[in-house]
């Protein structure tokens, strides 16, 4: 019998074959669109604000601290993006090793990472006004630095600028790499009497700046990571939610099949799971091979197995390495170049 078919397709079969083993309804909804659903449990959490404490803590918590830092935030938004990103089966190893991430964890976690934050603004307004100091006390000025305006002396002045106007940090137009070599021209025309002093202090001058940089480059860091931090502890509530949508409705996301079958069935004997979905195949044949997720692979590995040693049998996969282009569902081409350069384990 030939069977031609997506793995998504392979997958729905199965889990239709072992609807009892997993506690499904036995005539399920496959429902391809998650989005609906998860607009719908984001919607039952927002209706507990106000009902449940710590949510409703949390979500006012947040909204003040965006407003503190002049920062908008849509919250139905951002827990959508998250958790449409958190349902794809590419995350669920790294989530689950989370599953302990709790309220306690969260607290400690957001007020770390806060004063984080404000101690690399703190400790860049005094590396910066250190500068300025060290220029003034030997009698320096801007100008007597190459570049004037444009100069090492005058970065830390523009940096304070920046902070006083709430502007962006003044990276550089120009690469890093010419603006050092700038910088490292020492004195201006207007500096020439002063050209030792210049030069003895640019290299300290540089090391300040590098040493600013380093610190923003943290802060960008720990913001990103705070920015996380609630819809990564809601991922819990939100994925409960949709179980309760898909019970209600008698349905089961498509995203959610590579899931089911990773955690209940990938240890299930070939032969069984050949009698359940009522198919025996002898020979498999995968193409875009490149395209297939770390998990699929996963689950795919008894047939695999069951076939490479069972006599007039084959496994073939196809694809090439250099077209993945599905990266972002979990397309992992790295399994292939694995398999091509022996590195895998059969």
């Amino acid at each position: 019998t030939l069977n031609i078919s997506t793995i998504d397709k392979f997958n729905s079969k199965l889990v239709r074959s072992f609807s009892y083993e997993l506690g499904l309804p036995h005539q399920f909804n496959l429902e391809i669109n998650n989005e609906p659903y998860l607009i719908e449990a984001i919607d039952r959490l927002l209706q507990q604000i106000g009902e449940d404490g710590k949510i409703s803590e949390a979500f006012l918590d947040l909204v003040n601290y965006n407003l503190e830092n002049d920062e908008k935030v849509s919250i139905n938004k951002t827990l959508y993006s998250r958790a449409k990103k958190y349902i794809n089966d590419a995350h669920y190893s790294e989530l689950k090793k989370n599953n302990q991430y709790d309220w306690e964890t969260y607290e400690s976690l957001k007020k770390q990472l806060r004063t984080q934050i404000e101690q690399s603004k703190t400790k860049r307004l005094q590396l910066a006004n250190d500068a300025l100091e060290l220029i003034k006390q030997n009698g320096l000025e801007e100008k007597h630095f190459a570049g004037k305006s444009n100069g090492i002396a005058n970065f830390f002045k523009k940096y304070i600028e920046t902070v006083q106007q709430n502007k962006d940090f003044p990276f550089p137009t120009t690469s890093e790499e010419k603006k050092l070599e700038a910088y490292r021209k020492g004195a201006s025309p207007d500096g020439k009497p002063f050209e030792s002093i210049v030069e003895n202090l640019v290299e300290p001058l540089i090391k300040i700046r590098s040493e600013m940089i380093s610190e923003y480059i943290s802060q960008v860091k720990y913001e990103k990571i705070l920015k996380e931090l609630l819809p990564f502890k809601f991922n819990k509530e939100i994925q409960d939610l949709l179980h309760i949508i898909e019970s209600e409705n008698d349905l089961v996301l498509l995203s959610k099949f590579n899931v089911l079958i990773n955690e209940n069935l990938k240890d299930e004997p070939s032969n069984f799971i050949y009698e359940k979905i009522g198919t025996k195949f002898q020979h498999f044949f995968i193409d875009e091979f490149q395209d297939t997720s770390q998990m699929q692979w996963d689950n795919l590995l008894p047939l695999r197995d069951n076939s490479i040693h069972t006599e007039n049998n084959t496994f073939t996969i196809v694809g090439d390495p250099k077209q993945s282009i599905y990266s972002f569902r979990g397309g992992d081409s790295e399994i292939m170049m694995n398999i091509l350069h022996q590195k895998e384990n059969v």
